[in-house]
């Protein structure tokens, strides 16, 4: 819940227009395994998807891997048919719908999909939301790629990283994590980076 509070809880006004926009938009959440990472990733994107109020909204769930990235993405689709739940109703009223692409969602026409470390699928993406599974695994930085096209197209953009601290060394995570921990300890001072690192103290 504190997550949630914090993240969706502080906006700002725009330097360019009267707009609102979010303070943070970068939340790092490093945690065990077996802590119900897949299912927060579902419900995140979801999120996303149906509530934060952008229009036209790219939600993307990214992993080094297809069939990672369709662990959380299967996650969500699952969700919609509790019966009874509002995901639910909003299928039935064909307002949420599964498509080639993804889950549309037709009031805002926002869509989430799934995307790979493949530069070609990546180059001249403006999501609004994104969330990358499994930093600790990622050999090359496209993450920056993802998060520079947000950056130019999206005021509101959001980027979630939702990652074990895995045993890969001296790669892509490291480097990231290095950063959230200086901002944690106040050596780098970014409102826009909250990062949420859950590790045992040695």
């Amino acid at each position: 819940k504190v997550w949630l509070e914090i993240v969706w809880g502080f906006y700002k006004e725009s330097e360019s227009s009267d707009k609102l926009v979010r303070v943070i938009h970068q939340v790092p959440i490093m945690m065990g395994r077996g802590n119900g990472k897949t299912t927060l990733i579902s419900a995140v994107a979801l999120v996303g998807l149906l509530i934060d109020g952008e229009y036209g909204a790219d939600v993307q769930i990214l992993a080094t891997t297809r069939p990672q990235a369709e662990l959380a993405f299967s996650a969500s689709k699952a969700m919609l048919n509790k019966a009874g739940s509002l995901l639910n109703k909003l299928t039935l009223n064909k307002q949420l719908k599964r498509t080639k692409q993804g889950l549309m969602f037709e009031p805002t026409n926002s869509l989430m999909s799934v995307k790979t470390s493949k530069y070609e699928t990546l180059d001249g993406t403006n999501a609004h939301y994104n969330v990358f599974d499994e930093v600790h695994a990622y050999k090359t930085d496209f993450i920056k790629v993802v998060n520079d096209g947000s950056t130019r197209k999206r005021s509101n953009w959001i980027s979630w990283y939702v990652t074990t601290n895995g045993r890969t060394r001296d790669a892509v995570f490291d480097r990231y994590y290095k950063t959230w921990a200086d901002v944690l300890s106040g050596k780098i001072d970014d409102d826009s980076i909250f990062p949420f690192l859950y590790e045992i103290e040695i």
